[in-house]
Parts: structure tokens; sequence; C-alpha cells
């Protein structure tokens, strides 16, 4: 009797609209500085380098720091690691349901078409294509996207993408709901290469977003983390290509949200 009560408590904490029981963007990112948090509130995203795991100041208190900080922990050291913030006003955002941003997130085929502004061309271009879930990593056989009726504790798949410069790529994918906000992970399934020359091994390229709703809207915490090969990282700026990458993917998922119902 009393697990069905917790159970049906936790499913009408969930119907609730995020702004009814959320904290304020302070306290949901209680590392930024004066200056970081200035900068977001005014609409920008604000970034940091960061020297090691140790080093990350903007980490979200609670489970949603610490799996972050735990996925990170697969290598000691990370050549190429940023975190960044950025917040979304409650006036730029619908009501919506945590249920319903899970599920706008888990159609990760709206992910193709994603772009970029690239500076050597002049224009917006397409960086990921032909975004699909598959059964595991260096599967083509497409699988409709996921669609959740309640509340998973946490969701991990695998998805197939064109990307502009590594071509066809896997990753894992974790959404993760069980704690304030959402957790959206994402981490290369297999070696990532520019024709024959490898630019990441497995596991060598995670792209973690918290996606928490606050009192004054959403606030989005997003890191990076790579260790691109040296030979690769002499032919191409990795920092650039790993930011890219990163802000698309928050984009992304800042843009489903504010469509979410």
């Amino acid at each position: 009797m009393a697990k069905a009560r917790i159970k049906f408590l936790a499913l009408i904490l969930a119907a609730l609209p995020l702004s009814l029981h959320a904290q304020g963007l302070r306290q949901a990112l209680p590392g930024l500085d004066a200056d970081a948090l200035a900068s977001i509130v005014s609409g920008a995203i604000a970034s940091r380098e960061a020297s090691g795991l140790e080093d990350l100041r903007w980490l979200p208190p609670g489970s949603e720091g610490r799996q972050i900080a735990s996925s990170l922990s697969v290598r000691q050291t990370w050549p190429v690691l940023i975190e960044s913030a950025y917040f979304i006003p409650q006036a730029e955002l619908p009501p919506y349901l945590k249920l319903s941003a899970l599920n706008a997130l888990g159609a990760i085929s709206t992910l193709s078409g994603v772009t970029y502004f690239s500076h050597n061309r002049n224009r917006e271009t397409v960086l990921f294509d032909n975004v699909y879930r598959v059964e595991s990593a260096g599967g083509k056989k497409r699988l409709p996207d996921l669609s959740y009726a309640s509340l998973p504790r946490q969701e991990r798949f695998t998805i197939h993408l064109s990307d502009s410069n590594f071509g066809s790529c896997w990753y894992t994918v974790i959404l993760d709901a069980t704690g304030a906000g959402i957790r959206l992970s994402l981490s290369n399934a297999k070696p990532i290469g520019i024709a024959i020359v490898r630019a990441f091994s497995a596991e060598e390229l995670f792209m973690e977003l918290s996606l928490m709703p606050v009192a004054e809207g959403l606030a989005v915490y997003a890191v990076c983390a790579a260790a691109p090969a040296g030979l690769a990282s002499s032919m191409v700026d990795m920092y650039s290509a790993v930011l890219k990458r990163l802000d698309s993917v928050r984009g992304w998922a800042v843009g489903r949200l504010k469509q979410a119902r």
C-alpha cells in the first residue's frame, strides 16, 4: 500500500508543470561566479576551459553533477575539457511537463539537420544528418524514436548519425530523469575518424548536458570532454570541432524543450 502511494505521488509530481517544483537559478548552478551568472541572464552562453575533472566549477549539485562526473571518470585526464552554462527565461518556455520534455528529447531523429555557422563557407551548414536509433554500434537498421507513457529511471540506447566532418558515427545516448531535471549524455560508441585517420578512439568524446527547471525558467549545464588523436589534432582544430558539436547538441535540446507540450 505504501509503495503504491509513493508511486502515485511520484506520478502527480511528474505531471506538474516544472516551474511549480523548481529551485532557483542560483541554486541550480551555485558554482557560477557573478560575471558568468550575469552573462547567462543576459542571454549569452558562458563557457570556460577546465584543467581537469577536479576543476569543473559549474557542475550542478546533487545527483545530476555526480552522474556527469562519474561518466567522465573513464579517463583520468582530458586534453579538451570545456564546460558551459546557458539560461532560457520562463517567458520563452511554454508550460510543459517533465514527461513531455523527456519525450521531446527521446525523438532523437529530430537531431537530423542540425546546423552550425561555417566561417570557411560563411553560411549555416548541416552538422548532423541521418540520425536514428539502432540496435548496436555499427548497425544501420533504423529503429523508431522512443516514446514514454511514464518516466523511466534511465534510458540507454545507441544512435547512428552522419557527421559533416567524420562521416558515419555511432553514439551511446543516456536519458536520465531521476534528478530534478533531465540529463542527456552522448559518447562515441565506436572510433571516429577523418577518412583513414583516427580522430577519437571509442569513448573519447563525451557530451554531457543537464537541463534543469528553475523558478526563473530553464538552466542548462553542458560539458564536453575529448581526447583527440595526435595526428588528427594536427589536421583539424579539435577545440573548435568539439565546441561546435556541444553547442549544436545544446541548441537542439533547448529547441526541443521549447516545443515540449
